[in-house]
This record gives C-alpha cells, structure tokens and sequence, in this order.
C-alpha cells in the first residue's frame, strides 16, 4: 500500500511529458520504469479503480466536489482528481473525484 502513491505521483509526473520528448531514450527508460511497476501491481493483484463513466460509489471513491454538469446526471462521476487502487476487492485507496449535483 505504501508503495501506490509513489507510483502513482511517478506516473502522474509522466503525462507532463512534452509530445515532442516522448520519443528521447530517458523518456522512454522513465515508460518502461512505469510500465514495470504497473505490471507489479498486476501480478500481486492491485487494480486502478475506473472511474470514467461510473456511477459515484463510496466505498470505492471518495467525493471532493460536487459541480453542476447539463449533461451528466446527478450522481455520476464528472472527473478523476486521483486515482484510486483496490487489492483482490478491497479499496486501498478510493479514487478522489469530482459528482455531478
């Protein structure tokens, strides 16, 4: 459990990656670092909480705001502020985001 954040603020820090870097040799040593630790959690049975398109479910997601969306309805997800991570069913850490009123 206490290796996910570090991943994950790794893993965030990479999509700050210009396109035009994308392709330089440390960039991609950094990708496959990613990739490694992303495959870890795979084999131990860590899985990233979806959120796209989800209905908001507290015992898997933690609710940091509430905004108004035309298109959404109430209750749904409208964003990911962070991720969240489950262990063989178990919320680790719930995916922060933001609920449509």
């Amino acid at each position: 459990k206490e290796l996910i954040p570090i991943v994950d603020h790794f893993s965030t820090a990479l999509t700050h990656v210009e396109d035009g870097d994308k392709e330089k040799e440390w960039v991609k040593g950094l990708l496959y670092i990613q990739k490694q630790f992303l495959d870890f959690f795979k084999k131990y049975d860590v899985e990233e909480i979806v959120t796209e398109g989800e209905h908001f479910d507290p015992n898997l997601h933690e609710a940091m705001l509430q905004e108004k969306v035309l298109d959404i309805a109430s209750g749904e997800i409208v964003r990911e502020l962070s991720r969240g991570y489950r262990y063989k069913g178990e919320t680790l850490i719930p995916a922060k985001v933001v609920v449509a009123e």
